[in-house]
């Protein structure tokens, strides 16, 4: 018996690598310090939570909000993806 949870159009392993694309695509946004990579991933309709509480609605909102905090207090901070 299988384990794992599948939906009738895919296949976990798919869902898996979808999903990991679109985690890469938002720490390249952070380490190239794009507010516009890294909310691409984010439908137009989104609802972001940032760790204090901050509520963005939005890809736009996403972009700017980010961008401005790239541009001025966490210019070149990077993160770096691992495998669990």
């Amino acid at each position: 018996m299988n384990s794992k949870p599948q939906t009738l159009n895919s296949k976990p392993d798919d869902d898996h690598a979808a999903i990991r694309n679109l985690y890469e695509q938002m720490i390249t946004g952070w380490n190239d310090g794009s507010g516009e990579t890294l909310a691409a991933p984010y439908t137009e309709d989104s609802d972001y939570i940032g760790f204090d509480g901050t509520h963005l609605k939005g890809r736009q909102e996403i972009a700017s909000f980010h961008q401005m905090l790239f541009n001025r207090f966490i210019k070149g901070r990077k993160y770096t993806l691992c495998d669990r």
